[in-house]
């Protein structure tokens, strides 16, 4: 998580910090949260999409097969 696709809060918020962090979330601008859902999208999709990563994962077990 980073400032382009989300918020980090510690579990140890206090039930006011949080309901500050929701209403901030609820009155920030449209199109800026529509680029941090993108934002969070391609993290995901880049970094923790299982279709991908297998993918990823066999075809560098292969190649390192073939070099040694």
């Amino acid at each position: 998580v980073n400032s382009n696709n989300g918020v980090l809060i510690s579990k140890d918020i206090l039930p006011i910090e949080l309901c500050a962090k929701i209403i901030d979330f609820i009155q920030m601008d449209s199109e800026i949260k529509i680029r941090m859902k993108q934002s969070a999208f391609e993290n995901w999709n880049n970094k923790f999409n299982a279709d991908s990563n297998i993918t990823k994962y066999f075809t560098k077990m292969i190649s390192d097969e073939y070099e040694e």
